[in-house]
């Protein structure tokens, strides 16, 4: 009941654009596309907080749901993972289905879906809406990810699978796991767990200190937040890799 409760609570959040009429001026499909950016960067992250439960086939849900769903939808991975392994990989084939689907669609995927363009688009509007830049700046440059592509192709009849720097998925999935979420666990528990060591604020505000505690055990219960304290040896490089990212939209939209 409490995974329910809770992914309910993560559809209300993701509705929040539309419900409360933030986008009230902009055209119906981009407010439904904001929607559904918000729904699946949600999911996204708490899907990557179920990583920590150790359970067999690495799904989350009560067993329900793979928690590396996101890395099944990724085309570059499913194709480089199964030329490289020489093995069929059924698990892999909704990334086909997005490939089949961008054919047809154009790159919906990046605009609708992928967490990293949605983390893109939320500082791109935070920080850099201002600027004046045009979509395409170097069209040179943009030609070189048909030779990235064909570069980690060839890489994967030799067996070294090397996408997993390059794609867009993985690369979400690196930095929010081992940079992202880190931190905010850590200001989570600053903000939750400081209040509940201090006696003074246990004494002076019985009600916000229960619920308080309530939502540190409940958070801890469906594992957003961790017991211990996570910390990773690659934090700075990673974190700063994905900064680097954010900041080319300087550049180039």
């Amino acid at each position: 009941m409490a995974y329910v409760i809770f992914i309910g609570s993560l559809c209300a959040v993701a509705a929040t654009p539309a419900v409360l009429g933030l986008v009230r001026k902009k055209p119906l499909l981009v407010t439904l596309r904001m929607t559904c950016q918000a729904f699946f960067l949600v999911m996204f992250i708490f899907l990557l907080t179920q990583t920590v439960i150790p359970v067999e086939g690495h799904r989350a849900l009560g067993g329900r749901f793979r928690v590396d769903f996101f890395l099944h939808l990724s085309p570059l991975l499913a194709i480089s993972a199964m030329i490289a392994g020489r093995v069929f990989i059924a698990g892999m084939l909704m990334g086909l289905v997005v490939l089949v689907g961008a054919v047809v669609a154009g790159r919906f995927f990046c605009g609708w879906v992928c967490p990293l363009g949605t983390v893109f688009d939320v500082f791109d509007r935070l920080l850099f809406r201002r600027l004046k830049r045009p979509e395409s700046r170097d069209r040179v440059l943009r030609k070189l990810k048909f030779l990235r592509l064909t570069a980690i192709l060839v890489a994967a009849v030799f067996g070294v699978q090397s996408a997993g720097w390059l794609d867009p998925i993985a690369i979400a999935t690196r930095s929010f796991s081992v940079a992202l979420l880190p931190a905010a666990d850590r200001a989570a528990k600053a903000a939750i767990e400081k209040p509940l060591r201090d006696k003074t604020f246990r004494d002076a505000s019985p009600r916000p200190d229960g619920w308080l505690r309530r939502t540190d055990e409940t958070l801890k219960s469906l594992h957003i937040l961790y017991d211990r304290d996570p910390s990773y040896l690659q934090t700075g490089l990673v974190g700063g890799l994905f900064a680097m990212l954010v900041l080319l939209q300087i550049y180039q939209r």
